[in-house]
């Protein structure tokens, strides 16, 4: 009997310690899943939550829901063991993709390399224009080739893909580009010493593939986004090739590289100023000068920058706890690219930081003044207060100056060199209000300023149109799987 009591009372405190067990894992993130969810993965973040929401999210997806291989006809990574080396690179030959062109949904063109083709062998694959590719090493991303690059072969950490004809291949892209779908890659990576991804775990992506009508709705939205940047980039060269012709700019870059070479600095005593540090009197800044005098005397105007601006000063540094923590805009360096600011990737901070001199309005100049010292923008007509940090030098021109010619000469070879030189003589560069107020400009017919700025404005207004489209696909792509999406505004076009 008195066993019966003990074996009783074992059980029940064994009932208490499970129960207990259990309420302790409903507070976790452990999760039971039933075997359909168990893939031949052991490493833990493959079942983390998000990864089962899209999951499941795709799976109640009213639109028919097949795996990537179904849709291509191609799915092949660059070679192994291959010859390409760094200083085999030409400046004639196939585009050769490396994972960090694969920076955005289309392919970035910064920083493309060419390679012979005669030396590639058989062993590399060729894609051309609407293939898709993927990084096969580090961070998970996705990229179509552009019409704009053509032809191309891949490294051996890419993976590519070719579509059948049947199948959208914007619409793909940027399926691939949404939560949806980089959610889906993230979770395919295995980390090791760095993140890989294999072409079997790319075959095995869930796509979301409603009707042709709808595939071309959303991926006309990219298309055109494609049209805009081409355009833009066109724009852009066009104003940079005005620019040239009328600053002599080729010419001043031919003579500076030809002494390049010279190390001593010959320095005449009327050259000299309160500066002892040698790299101030490199023989690049002397023809620099130069330059500036001959134009001069070709009837173009040299102007200090205080005689071009209307009003202007430094910006502010919010305490970085309280980003986040508010409304206001913060506009920082880093946010600072190619005339356009990255409104998408600002802080932002409460408005207790909203101060007049650190307040930016349409039409500002925001000139980076640290560090690289090499960054600069124009302030677009945004809605909302936004304020600039303390690297930033935000000013206003006068109504006699195109805000973007004068921008565009500050990041001339004009405008570097001489950030360069009055910025070198501190551990981080940093350009007084002394420099930026003496910083030479030089100032041509107003007509011609208004030619380079207008193109330069169009190039921003393109850039800015392609972001607005593509993140309006995403959303479409987002409000499809989730149920939102509104199939009547599909005979409206793009």
């Amino acid at each position: 009997m008195g066993n019966g009591r003990n074996d009783l009372f074992l059980t029940l405190r064994l009932l208490m310690y499970i129960r207990k067990g259990l309420k302790y894992l409903m507070k976790t993130d452990a999760k039971y899943v039933t075997t359909n969810y168990i893939a031949d993965r052991l490493d833990a973040n493959y079942y983390s939550n998000k990864y089962f929401a899209i999951e499941q999210k795709i799976k109640n997806s009213v639109y028919k829901v097949v795996k990537y291989q179904d849709i291509c006809d191609v799915i092949k990574c660059g070679p192994f063991g291959s010859s390409v080396l760094a200083e085999n690179y030409n400046d004639t030959g196939i585009i050769m993709i490396r994972p960090l062109n694969l920076k955005e949904v289309l392919l970035s063109e910064d920083e493309l390399v060419r390679f012979p083709e005669e030396s590639l062998g058989t062993d590399f694959p060729v894609f051309e224009a609407g293939d898709i590719l993927f990084t096969r090493v580090g961070t998970p991303s996705c990229s179509i080739i552009p019409n704009s690059i053509g032809k191309i072969t891949i490294s051996p950490n890419i993976i590519a893909s070719k579509l059948k004809k049947t199948i959208n291949q914007y619409y793909v892209a940027i399926f691939l580009n949404t939560v949806y779908g980089l959610n889906q890659l993230e979770r395919r990576f295995k980390a090791v010493s760095q993140p890989t991804i294999s072409t079997d775990e790319i075959k095995t992506i869930d796509m979301v593939l409603p009707d042709v009508h709808i595939q071309n709705y959303i991926g006309n939205k990219l298309r055109k986004a494609e049209e805009l940047r081409e355009e833009a980039k066109l724009l852009k060269e066009e104003a940079e090739k005005s620019l040239n012709q009328f600053l002599k700019l080729d010419s001043l870059e031919q003579k500076i590289n030809n002494v390049l070479h010279i190390k001593a600095n010959y320095v005449l005593p009327n050259d000299m100023n309160d500066r002892l540090d040698s790299e101030h009197y490199k023989k690049k800044f002397t023809i620099l000068y130069e330059h500036l005098k001959e134009l001069e005397r070709s009837k173009v105007k040299v102007l200090s920058l205080k005689k071009i601006i209307d009003e202007g000063s430094y910006g502010i540094l919010p305490d970085s706890q309280d980003y986040g923590k508010g409304e206001l805009i913060f506009i920082r360096s880093t946010d600072l690219n190619d005339y356009m600011i990255d409104l998408d990737s600002c802080e932002k901070v409460p408005d207790k930081y909203l101060t007049p001199k650190a307040t930016v309005s349409p039409g500002d100049i925001l000139l980076e003044i640290k560090g690289a010292i090499a960054g600069g923008a124009i302030v677009p007509d945004i809605k909302t207060n936004a304020i600039v940090n303390g690297s930033i030098f935000r000013f206003r021109v006068k109504n006699d100056f195109n805000n973007f010619y004068i921008l565009s000469v500050l990041q001339s070879i004009i405008g570097s060199l001489q950030k360069e030189q009055h910025g070198a003589n501190s551990v981080i560069s940093y350009l007084s209000l002394d420099v930026i107020n003496n910083l030479k400009i030089p100032v041509i017919d107003i007509e011609k300023q208004n030619e380079i700025g207008d193109k330069l404005k169009k190039f921003v207004e393109n850039n800015m149109k392609a972001k607005n489209l593509i993140k309006s696909a995403k959303q479409d792509v987002e409000d499809l799987i989730e149920g939102k999406f509104d199939e009547s505004k599909i005979s409206e076009g793009v």
